[in-house]
């Protein structure tokens, strides 16, 4: 598949979706836990957030959503989702509305579809650039 697409483009292509996601996680209130994150996973964290096993068990039970936690120091306080491999727009979109949705099943405070449609924007601007 990478000869297919050409590695150039498999780099884009991984570098639109990290930058779209990370568009649609900050206008949800989360924060990213790096200064420099990658394009390969995005760690999240939200303030005072003290429920991430929860948010992991319900992105996946329910919304069908496989994301991970974080591991020693930051187990419990982190989440990590990934952009890579066979991933396109519509993967970042469903990411974005399952966030969305759990964290206001979590009793989280999310005017629904902000995360997409500042998603939506950002992958349009890369587009264009």
């Amino acid at each position: 598949m990478i000869k297919e697409e050409g590695i150039e483009n498999v780099w884009a292509r991984h570098h639109r979706l990290a930058s779209a996601m990370r568009a649609g996680v900050n206008a949800l209130g989360l924060q990213l836990y790096s200064k420099a994150p990658s394009d390969a996973v995005n760690r999240n964290q939200r303030s005072c957030w003290n429920r991430c096993k929860a948010w992991v068990k319900l992105l996946r039970d329910k919304f069908g959503l496989t994301v991970a936690g974080g591991q020693a120091q930051l187990e419990g306080k982190i989440i990590r989702i990934a952009q890579m491999g066979y991933a396109d727009t519509f993967d970042v979109t469903i990411a974005l509305s399952a966030l969305e949705l759990s964290l206001s099943e979590l009793g989280y405070a999310v005017k629904l579809v902000k995360g997409s449609s500042r998603r939506s924007s950002t992958v349009a601007e890369n587009k264009l650039n």
